[in-house]
């Protein structure tokens, strides 16, 4: 007996539930990408789902500049 699947749960609602995200803009952003709404929705998901980037302090920034000599 083969175990039944579970429906997977529908991307554009999940895409949906994001910060800033809602169905018209999903719809809109894949029509200008010219792709599918649903494979918009999962590539929503999966950039959602990565860790942001490491931020670099300001002041490591300002010092590194200072100290930047051009080399001869």
């Amino acid at each position: 007996m083969v175990p039944a699947e579970e429906p997977e749960p529908d991307v554009i609602e999940q895409a949906a539930r994001l910060r800033g995200m809602d169905r018209a803009s999903l719809v809109v952003s894949a029509a200008m990408r010219d792709v599918s709404v649903e494979d918009f929705a999962r590539e929503v998901i999966r950039k959602a789902a990565k860790r942001p980037p490491p931020l670099i302090d300001r002041r490591y920034i300002e010092r590194a500049r200072r100290n930047y000599r051009f080399s001869r």
